[in-house]
């Protein structure tokens, strides 16, 4: 898995094929109806932040997926507490167990 956290994260040739994906799939919606089944999406935020988690969550039920909804973490709550665990991976992967 990789994890991206700024648009700096990718280089200039996958931000080409990203843009291209984006384009084809704004062209033809139908061919991609179902590129997500069987997937599930959860985000997690440390402030509300209502249209971006909607655009995410829309985009995932346009493309066949399922949403988990209502996470919303408390400041500190996704860091390294010294103890080698993160608390937000430890919050998802007891979701994904509860959906499975």
């Amino acid at each position: 898995m990789r994890h991206l956290m700024s648009p700096l994260d990718f280089s200039v040739e996958e931000l080409d094929q990203l843009l291209d994906l984006a384009g084809d799939i704004e062209r033809h919606p139908e061919t991609y109806a179902h590129a997500c089944d069987g997937k599930k999406l959860a985000t997690l935020f440390y402030e509300p932040s209502t249209r971006t988690r909607l655009s995410f969550e829309a985009a995932m039920l346009n493309l066949g997926g399922n949403i988990l909804r209502g996470m919303l973490m408390p400041a500190g709550a996704g860091v390294d507490h010294g103890n080698g665990r993160n608390c937000a991976g430890d919050h998802g992967r007891a979701l994904l167990g509860m959906t499975h």
